[in-house]
């Protein structure tokens, strides 16, 4: 698991999971000082803390979880986010209205037939 990941998992065991990854996200950190800098805006950093966090059960099971996930979607050949799978149709990016409406055009056909 990258350092991102990590950091997210630690601050959801703090309970701050979503203000880490949305800083981690407006910011772009890219390397560690940089994305310790921003974990600490949110919980105060205790090294001992983190260094046991790294060989706990909740991480290994968080890294067991992502490594199912990613080989689901490999499986599937997904590799684009977003991507939505209706009525086994994939779609992938940013659906627009038009894009909503012409699916909802599209199953309407086939269930009037």
């Amino acid at each position: 698991m990258n350092l991102p990941a990590t950091l997210c998992e630690y601050a959801l065991s703090k309970g701050k999971f979503w203000d880490v990854y949305d800083s981690f996200f407006q910011h772009h950190p890219v390397d560690s000082a940089q994305h310790f800098a921003l974990l600490a805006k949110f919980i105060p950093i205790n090294l001992q803390e983190y260094s046991e966090f790294l060989t706990s059960q909740p991480l290994r099971m968080a890294e067991t979880k992502l490594s199912h996930n990613y080989n689901l979607l490999s499986r599937e050949d997904i590799h684009e986010t977003p991507t939505l799978l209706i009525n086994d149709r994939v779609y992938y990016g940013k659906l627009t209205s038009k894009d909503i409406s012409n699916f909802i055009d599209d199953v309407s056909r086939v269930m009037l037939r």
